[in-house]
């Protein structure tokens, strides 16, 4: 069983990170349909209505988490999203081609795809599952209410310096031993 303060805080990272994604998308909308045709996986007509489909799935999977009696709805959305998400780049890294930028927050924060993005998508796509356990029954308190929107803004924080550690390519600085290298 999942404790409450965790089940509302996974789920509120989850419905502000595809909100942004979604956002993301439709304000760079071209910018994304290009990371769509680079794929190569989809023909040209089906690339356009994924375009418009993609950022849509990711507004309703958000909505649907901000509100209780949508949350299961949201959660599983969230789940197909990003295990499509995680096959697709799974599917392009054992293809071994040149990496391509993911496309998931816009021309702002290019993240090539690698193992690491795969292993991220695949932690969110945990976190999600879990978020679908059934929950225990203690109550939430006035302090697990105040604290969760911020352990939420430490997630989204987090989350964000991930990725532009990934999107500035600092991989390799991160496996040094030695800063003098």
């Amino acid at each position: 069983m999942v404790d409450p303060l965790i089940h509302d805080t996974i789920v509120y990272f989850l419905a502000a990170l595809f909100f942004y994604s979604g956002l993301q998308k439709w304000i760079h909308h071209r910018y994304f349909i290009l990371s769509l045709a680079g794929y190569r996986l989809f023909p040209g007509k089906l690339v356009s209505i994924l375009s418009f489909l993609i950022p849509l799935s990711e507004w309703a999977a958000s909505l649907c988490l901000f509100f209780p009696g949508g949350q299961t709805y949201g959660l599983i959305l969230a789940l197909g999203l990003l295990g499509v998400f995680s096959l697709v780049i799974f599917i392009k890294l054992l293809q071994g081609e040149e990496p391509a930028d993911c496309g998931c927050f816009g021309p702002g924060l290019k993240l090539e795809l690698s193992w690491i993005l795969l292993l991220r998508n695949l932690v969110l796509l945990g976190m999600s599952a879990l978020s679908l356990c059934p929950q225990s029954h203690r109550p939430l308190t006035f302090w697990d209410q105040l604290f969760s929107p911020w352990i939420t803004f430490v997630f989204c924080l987090t989350f964000a310096a991930w990725n532009r550690i990934l999107s500035n390519n600092s991989l390799p600085l991160l496996k040094k031993k030695n800063l003098y290298e």
